[in-house]
């Protein structure tokens, strides 16, 4: 009822523009508005790197971002248990926390039963300052979101966050994702299959030319397309397109 009613939309994507176009909204009438980053806050050169001494020794890969059973979070140590297979000094760091007690529960009793727990570090809610402070430590970053209507048509922030930290990304291809990693080369795309994304994670790992020509593109690219300013000009820029301008407005 509302949206075939509304001046114009803001959508989360271009995905989302293209699905709502075959539902009878017109392209005109709606802008994409992805997730962007505050370029202040992911500037690399003013984040601490942790000092826990856990990450000593360690090759880091890092997943920064919520824990839920509907994101399938337990692929991420199916991804592990072949990455230590090859590489037995891997750590995969988990900064973020799950929105209830049941569900990190069943995060760690997950990553027990896989035989992970000197290779899954799982921090838990931290400031989000500590939180970058690990991803200043990590060599390569997880973004793995499972495919189907709620999420082919999201932009996830997480990605967009590795790039701005020089962090050489693996995600999957949900349209918003493929798209980053096309336009910037700050990474790999592969589907969301454990041996696919754990052959590339060791692409990175093993290919120190090859990880920091990805990590040296995503800073350029976030701060010329996805910063927080840029993507309020958009929304300014549609405003200005769609709202009256007159005396008093």
């Amino acid at each position: 009822m509302v949206l075939p009613r509304a001046s114009h939309l803001f959508v989360q994507s271009e995905a989302m523009r293209a699905w709502l176009a075959g539902q009878g909204i017109a392209l005109d009438r709606m802008t994409p508005v992805p997730m962007g980053v505050d370029a202040a806050l992911f500037d690399r050169t003013s984040i601490a790197p942790s000092q826990d001494p856990r990450l000593d020794g360690r090759r880091v890969v890092l997943y920064l971002g919520r824990v839920a059973q509907s994101r399938r979070s337990d692929f991420l140590l199916e991804v592990t248990e072949r990455l230590r297979a090859r590489l037995p000094q891997v750590l995969l760091v988990i900064a973020g926390d799950a929105p209830s007690n049941d569900e990190m529960a069943w995060m760690r009793s997950s990553i027990a039963a896989h035989g992970l727990d000197e290779h899954v570090l799982l921090t838990g809610w931290l400031p989000q300052r500590e939180a970058l402070g690990y991803a200043a430590r990590a060599e390569v970053g997880l973004s793995p979101i499972p495919r189907g209507r709620l999420f082919d048509v999201s932009s996830p922030t997480k990605l967009v966050e590795y790039l701005a930290l020089g962090i050489p990304g693996v995600a999957n291809d949900i349209p918003d994702q493929a798209r980053v990693i096309q336009e910037s080369g700050a990474g790999l795309c592969v589907p969301m299959q454990a041996d696919a994304f754990a052959e590339a994670t060791l692409r990175l790992l093993e290919d120190p030319a090859l990880a920091a020509a990805c990590a040296a593109r995503g800073p350029d690219w976030v701060r010329a397309h996805r910063t927080y300013d840029i993507l309020a000009r958009v929304v300014a820029q549609a405003y200005e397109r769609i709202l009256p301008c007159g005396p008093g407005r």
